[in-house]
């Protein structure tokens, strides 16, 4: 563990200011990016539409995607 460690020290010492500023803007947009699509995953707010049909006028809804 250590030796990786040190190898990503490394790797992150000998990067320029704008490699640096590139991956830690690639790094908050990433999270950003995957932020999103959890919210917008989880945030289904799913109610009843219709209560108390007859199963004749239930069978005949569908719904098309």
């Amino acid at each position: 563990m250590d030796k990786f460690l040190k190898q990503i020290l490394t790797f992150l010492q000998e990067l320029t200011i704008n490699q640096k500023v590139l991956l830690g803007g690639s790094i908050v947009f990433v999270g950003l990016a995957v932020w999103v699509f959890v919210r917008l995953i989880g945030g289904g707010d799913y109610k009843t539409l219709y209560t108390g049909l007859a199963p004749a006028d239930a069978q005949s809804m569908y719904c098309r995607t």
